[in-house]
């Protein structure tokens, strides 16, 4: 009898083709959107960890907790001594580099105009252990102890400046006192990560600290681990290593990045609105098709009642109707999404095309790469089979409780 159900949905499944097709194609599209968008913004999230690590925050920081809460007003009131702290530190288990950094407001003044920004001393012996910023440098990186600066290349093309141009920075010292600090441009920084390009001055960490009045301080400690070490287990490591007495504490990345952590839930629900649209549609698609089928087949439904046939059996014609249009529907949806999925893998989309400079939230520039997610592509097809079987039961049960002489007598 199975069989027998199973032939007789094939035919009419080939027997309306442009209907199955249409719902098929409906379904498919669905199906790759998804596959689509789950690897791409997979693929940003990734980005962003990699960028904010790279560029940002490192993979630990040792701060004083107070400065945790007002990171965003860059106070210099929590600074503390570098001392010792960077050698007892690299003895940790799993730690790779540790470098201390100063990161201030100041106004960049170019002698015609001022641009608030955000000031990073850095030390250009350790910083590169643990940040990538020397990797897109065009110009040099400045050496210790020279009043020279690295500048964002937005940034630079903002305030129309360039290598070998000088500039002035305008800050408080830690006492409050005004402080002003001429560097000359070594070099302009063009990274992944569009805050850096168009916000940030580097500039030495020794020249930074005798300036704001706090030689030997740092706002910040940030430390690198080695690859396929535990951060939080690392974290917690440095923590027991540190001094009970010292005014610092060791986070994770994770921890001080709570605002990206925030967006990504964000994404996560967007993500699953997003499948509930697919839902939809393929739910209308699939409910559409079976009605239209049943609306048709009346007689035929009822000559099938007359034979013998029971509500059950005709229930499941129609759900074998079903599963063919969401088995085809979701095959070529997920071998078009892997298509697609390959392409932005291997080239990737370019952000810029759409937003140009502007920023999208997330730490990332340029082009955005899919990743691979087979989770998701059998998630997609279990699936889109699941919402055709479903979708179809309350039309097939409708048209099957029918009396069958009605249904004869339909014209």
């Amino acid at each position: 009898m199975y069989w027998y159900l199973a032939k007789l949905a094939y035919k009419n499944l080939v027997r309306q083709k442009r209907r199955t097709l249409v719902t098929c194609l409906t379904l498919s599209v669905a199906i790759l959107s998804y596959i689509a968008t789950d690897g791409l913004l997979a693929g940003l999230d990734q980005m962003a960890i990699d960028n904010l690590i790279s560029y940002e925050s490192g993979h630990i920081q040792v701060l004083d907790p107070r400065y945790l809460d007002e990171r965003d007003e860059l106070p210099l009131e929590y600074t503390f001594p570098v001392g010792e702290l960077p050698q007892q530190i690299s003895s940790v288990e799993g730690v790779e580099a540790v470098t201390p950094r100063i990161t201030f407001s100041a106004l960049l003044n170019n002698g015609m105009d001022e641009l608030l920004v955000v000031a990073l001393g850095i030390d250009p012996d350790t910083d590169p252990r643990v940040f990538k910023l020397p990797e897109h440098i065009t110009g040099e990186m400045f050496e210790p102890e020279s009043y020279q600066a690295v500048i964002g290349e937005s940034l630079a093309d903002l305030m129309e400046l360039t290598i070998g141009d000088y500039f002035t920075l305008i800050t408080k010292t830690k006492t409050g006192a005004f402080q002003a600090i001429d560097v000359q441009i070594s070099g302009l920084a063009k990274t992944p990560h569009p805050e850096i390009n168009l916000s940030s001055v580097f500039i030495p960490y020794d020249v930074a600290a005798k300036a704001l009045g706090m030689p030997g301080q740092a706002t910040e400690l940030f430390i690198r681990i080695g690859d396929g070490q535990d951060v939080d287990g690392v974290t917690v490591a440095v923590n027991q290593a540190l001094d009970a007495s010292a005014p610092v504490r060791a986070y994770s990345w994770r921890e001080v990045s709570a605002d990206f952590l925030a967006m990504s839930e964000s994404e996560a629900q967007i993500m699953g609105v997003f499948l509930g649209l697919i839902l939809l549609i393929g739910i209308v698609g699939v409910v559409n098709t079976v009605l239209l089928g049943a609306m048709e087949r009346v007689k035929e439904i009822g000559t099938m009642k007359a034979m013998g046939l029971q509500e059950r059996e005709i229930i499941m014609e129609f759900a074998f109707e079903a599963l063919g249009i969401g088995v085809l529907g979701s095959l070529v949806g997920v071998a078009l999404g892997a298509l697609l999925n390959w392409f932005l893998v291997d080239v990737g989309m370019d952000l810029t095309y759409f937003f140009g400079d502007m920023s999208v939230g997330y730490p990332v520039t340029g082009s955005i790469h899919s990743v691979w997610n087979p989770q998701t592509m059998v998630q997609s097809f279990v699936m889109g089979v699941l919402i055709c079987l479903v979708a179809s039961y309350l039309p097939a049960r409708a048209a099957a409780v029918k009396d069958p002489i009605q249904s004869l007598q339909a014209h």
